[in-house]
């Protein structure tokens, strides 16, 4: 029997380089049709995407493919919307791991998506967003830009911990925030929960 020899953490950044996904879309199910139309848009030119309804398989454990899929992607393509922005439980739980992937890794690119009129969350405000009218997304200037951040090979930027700290903190107060409000289980949108 060999001991696997622990992972060196430097070599995290060499293993991103030859990235499973190029893009990790996250969503809310109200946000689905978006999301997959994007999907078919940056799919059919080549670009290597993960979304949940084509990768995840019936009991599989969704939260390890989840990290798994945002450690293995070069860029998160957050969907903002009525129904995303609010804390649902498994939106969150999402946007908690690309935000503890992106204080790890410096090579990942995030890029916030407003569908709907909505105030970015505190932790993705460093990130310039791109506003998409819901209706009438122009695909072609959103898989270009996606595309032209994917060609070019950007400087991995410097952290800045106290504004992390700051928006970990922002993130908890919008966390506790959702689970404050007198919601009953039955209340909760039985889409959002993952099949056992």
């Amino acid at each position: 029997m060999t001991d696997k020899l622990p992972e060196d953490p430097r070599m995290k950044s060499d293993k991103m380089k030859k990235s499973a996904f190029d893009v990790f879309i996250s969503h809310a199910s109200e946000d689905k049709e978006v999301a997959r139309s994007l999907w078919d848009a940056l799919s059919s030119r080549g670009v290597r995407c993960w979304l949940d309804e084509e990768r995840l398989k019936p009991g599989e454990n969704w939260e390890q493919q989840l990290r798994e899929a945002i450690d293995g992607s070069r860029l998160c393509l957050l969907l903002l919307s009525r129904a995303s922005v609010p804390s649902k439980p498994w939106v969150s739980r999402e946007w908690s791991l690309i935000q503890s992937s992106a204080w790890e890794r410096k090579d990942l690119d995030i890029l916030p998506l407003l569908l709907d009129r909505v105030e970015t969350p505190t932790f993705l405000r460093r990130w310039q967003a791109l506003r998409c009218d819901r209706q009438k997304p122009n695909l072609e200037r959103l898989v270009a830009e996606i595309t032209a951040r994917l060609a070019t090979e950007q400087p991995a930027q410097e952290k800045e911990p106290k504004k992390d700290i700051a928006a970990t903190i922002e993130r908890f107060r919008e966390i506790l925030e959702a689970l404050e409000k007198p919601e009953s289980i039955d209340d909760v949108d039985k889409s959002e929960v993952p099949d056992e």
